[in-house]
């Protein structure tokens, strides 16, 4: 959730723009949410982690054949399909 507010009438939850009041949610409602924020957590979480090494490893290889591409004004070699891991 954005941000919580306190207002004269009741607390509303402010959520990407949408204020919904805190009163008019059941407790299964609540619950919903806080799997949702939970969720949405989990996914920042892993597209923020820190690469492993093999995808390290794997990016610099593609960085390194881009740029000698690009130095030798030939084009740039056709990427290979990623390994499984197991």
């Amino acid at each position: 959730m954005d941000a919580l507010t306190a207002t004269p009438a009741a607390t509303r939850v402010v959520d990407s723009g949408v204020e919904i009041d805190v009163a008019d949610v059941t407790d299964a409602g609540c619950d919903a949410v806080g799997r949702h924020a939970a969720a949405v957590e989990a996914g920042e979480s892993a597209l923020l982690a820190v690469p492993t090494a093999t995808q390290k490893r794997t990016r610099a290889d593609l960085l390194r054949q881009l740029v000698g591409a690009a130095d030798s004004g030939a084009a740039a070699p056709t990427p290979r399909a990623p390994r499984r891991s197991r």
